[in-house]
């Protein structure tokens, strides 16, 4: 399929405008069909909820919290480490709703033994070489998963897996009977499921 197809495809299932909020929260996970069934019926869980084990993780959640990210300013995109501009936009991106509580992470630029110590432990103290890291304790439950984010028109995205994995996700909407919509942010417009469905696509 030619780049040309490939956008015709996108133009095809993509539509409306959207409301992009500020205070949305975003969660990165790698595609993978059973995770996100896992994700979607019974909610993001931190490494403990998700296992009932403790160990010394060196990344900033730790065992007890999840990481999330909010889109950031452009300054903040240019001068300093984003997490979100890690995933975006070659990922899909589950999106959070705003009023989730969260904390804040303390900016560090490095890793040492006590924010090691601190990362994996229950406590409120939080760090991060991100600049726009939050944590959320435990579990974000389905019901504050308001939708996912997959940027298919990025000029990075011109390949026909891409539309495969956003079909694979249709269909696992429709599977398990959860209504979310995905957006893509590089156009601000919402993608058409019912449309994703009708696609049949060549290699």
């Amino acid at each position: 399929m030619t780049i040309q197809e490939t956008k015709d495809i996108i133009n095809f299932i993509e539509e409306g405008k959207v409301n992009i909020s500020d205070r949305w929260y975003y969660h990165f996970s790698p595609f993978d069909l059973e995770k996100y069934r896992d994700i979607l019926t019974s909610g993001i869980k931190s490494r403990f909820s998700k296992n009932g084990k403790i160990g010394l993780d060196y990344s900033w959640n730790g065992n007890f919290y999840i990481s999330v990210t909010k889109r950031p300013n452009l300054e903040q995109s240019s001068n300093m480490p984003s997490v979100y501009s890690l995933f975006y936009p070659q990922s899909p991106m589950f999106i959070i709703d705003e009023n989730i509580k969260s904390i804040k992470c303390r900016y560090v630029d490095y890793l040492n033994f006590l924010s090691v110590l601190l990362s994996n432990s229950i406590l409120p103290f939080r760090f991060s070489d991100y600049i726009d890291e939050w944590h959320v304790f435990n579990i974000i439950k389905p019901q504050d998963i308001i939708g996912l984010q997959y940027a298919i028109s990025s000029i990075l995205f011109y390949d026909i897996n891409n539309l495969r994995i956003l079909i694979d996700i249709v269909k696992l909407l429709d599977e398990i009977g959860i209504d979310l919509p995905i957006y893509d942010f590089e156009t601000c417009k919402e993608i058409n499921k019912k449309k994703c469905l009708e696609l049949k696509l060549l290699d």
